[in-house]
């Protein structure tokens, strides 16, 4: 995500001339790093508010998977009840 957002905010902030590159740079980290944890908000607050369903989901799934290896063997993931 760094790199993507490193891209975004170069390509918006580069028609404004700071003058130094170095201040340029920190501008962009800070910039990205604002964006970043605006998301890791944003996604713990779904999960927060979405818990219950996600954990039924967690339930089927460990029930219910089966994963295949990468020599083609099963392995069926469940719980001990």
């Amino acid at each position: 995500m760094k790199s993507a957002g490193n891209e975004l905010v170069s390509t918006i902030g580069s028609s404004v001339e700071l003058g130094i590159a170095s201040q340029l740079a920190e501008d962009i980290d800070t910039a990205v790093k604002r964006l970043s944890d605006r998301a890791y908000e944003i996604a713990l607050t779904h999960i927060r508010n979405n818990r219950e369903a996600i954990d039924k989901i967690v339930e089927i799934l460990l029930e219910k998977e089966t994963i295949t290896d990468l020599h083609g063997r099963n392995n069926e993931f469940s719980r001990q009840r």
